[in-house]
This record gives C-alpha cells, sequence and structure tokens, in this order.
C-alpha cells in the first residue's frame, strides 16, 4: 500500500523491525518496447532524412560517425508520447522544471535524430536541453553479456560499462550512482524516456562491425 502525507513523502508500508520507509519525491524514468507501427513509421523517417542527410554532428556530443536529423511529419512519434509526459506531471508534478509558470502547457517535440554508432565509438557524459528527453534503439548487433566477456571487460570491476547506456545521479547522501541499461540485442524498439538535465553516455562495443542506430529527441514546453 502507498499513500502521499500532506508534504508531499511517499510512505510505502514496507517495515523495518518496525520501521516503515519514506521515500524522497523523484521524476521517474519510463521505459517500454514501442508497438511495431511506430517503430515501422520512424524506419520510415529514417529512409527519408537518408536521401538528403542533414548532418547534426557539430550540434552534439556523441563521438560517433553519424547523426542526422529527422522530421517527424506526421506527429505520430509526438502524439505517441506526449500522453506519457503529461502523466509523468500529473503523477509527480512539474515543480522540478524550471520553466513552470503555473500557466497551462503542453509538450512540443523540439528536435529528433538518428545516431550511428560504429565499434570503438562513444557518446561522453552530457544532458540535454528542453523537459523531457529520449532515446529509441532501433537496432542493437551486440550483446553486454558477450561484450563482458571480451578481454578488454572480462576482468574488469566495472562490467556494467562497455557497451551500454548509462545513466549518473546522485543519490540522497550525494554519492554518485550510475544505472546501466543493458544492450542486448533483443533491445531493440524499446525506448527510454527521462528529465533532460540527467546526465546520461554511452559507451563503446567492440569485435563488432555493425553499426547501432539510435534514434534521440527532446520535448520542449508550450504554453497554451
Amino acid at each position: 500500500m502507498v499513500e502521499k502525507n500532506k508534504d508531499n513523502i511517499m510512505e510505502h508500508e514496507v517495515t523495518f523491525d518496525g520501521f516503515k520507509t519514506i521515500e524522497l519525491p523523484n521524476i521517474p524514468i519510463l521505459q517500454a518496447k514501442l508497438p511495431q507501427p511506430v517503430i515501422t513509421y520512424l524506419w520510415q523517417l529514417i529512409d527519408v532524412a537518408e536521401k538528403e542527410p542533414k548532418n547534426l554532428k557539430d550540434g552534439l556530443a556523441g563521438n560517433i560517425s553519424k547523426s542526422i536529423e529527422l522530421k517527424d511529419t506526421q506527429n505520430l512519434f509526438e502524439t505517441f508520447c506526449v500522453p506519457s509526459l503529461q502523466a509523468i506531471d500529473k503523477s509527480h508534478g512539474r515543480g522540478w522544471h524550471p520553466l513552470n509558470s503555473g500557466h497551462a502547457y503542453n509538450y512540443k517535440l523540439t528536435n529528433l535524430w538518428v545516431n550511428y554508432q560504429k565499434q570503438t565509438e562513444f557518446n561522453p557524459i552530457h544532458d540535454h536541453g528542453g523537459s523531457y528527453s529520449f532515446v529509441v534503439w532501433m537496432k542493437i548487433p551486440t550483446s553486454n553479456k558477450e561484450q563482458r566477456e571480451l578481454p578488454i571487460a572480462k576482468e574488469s570491476l566495472n562490467g556494467d560499462s562497455i557497451s551500454n547506456f548509462t545513466f549518473a545521479y546522485t543519490d540522497v547522501i550525494g554519492n554518485i550512482k550510475s544505472l546501466a541499461i543493458p544492450m542486448e540485442k533483443d533491445f531493440s524498439g524499446n525506448m527510454v524516456i527521462f528529465p533532460s538535465r540527467m546526465k546520461h553516455q554511452v559507451y563503446p562495443f567492440y569485435e563488432c562491425d555493425e553499426e547501432r542506430v539510435s534514434i534521440a529527441g527532446n520535448f520542449g514546453v508550450i504554453y497554451e
């Protein structure tokens, strides 16, 4: 059972020798497997963009081969995502966001691009502009479990690094923590949504000649 007290602190009816836990308010990360029609639409956007590619590498953090702009021409992807962003706000509030003004608002897809990552390439730790950001993994040619067995990582104390997408955050006492999203082949078609200012990075993979293909972008606020 979960309830809110007057200070908006989540109280879970879980006890430890008579003590219940008090979970501090926070913004969640969302993760889901996208429906096939949405995936098909995104591949179509990539096919169109490849005919007249607009290079975005000079405005992005990635140390990768290619990043090109996509256009959500039918607003299908925006329409799919916005209800989930609204649900986060309804559940957790918008006080965390610097643009909070108390006025009616909605979300708009402000930019969208596709990344092509080759072996040894990486995306250093960074954040985004906007309110919420996202990544969709369209093609993952490697397996983190297999990558961890490579000589470069086999005896490492941090096997969660190689090839993975990772979030960085601070816990309640200020320690820097990380949360890895394991890059397995069957994770293709999955998406994560997160607050734009949340730090994240992509580690390199090795001994694979195929490219990893992912889509990323940001949602900004529009006032009504």
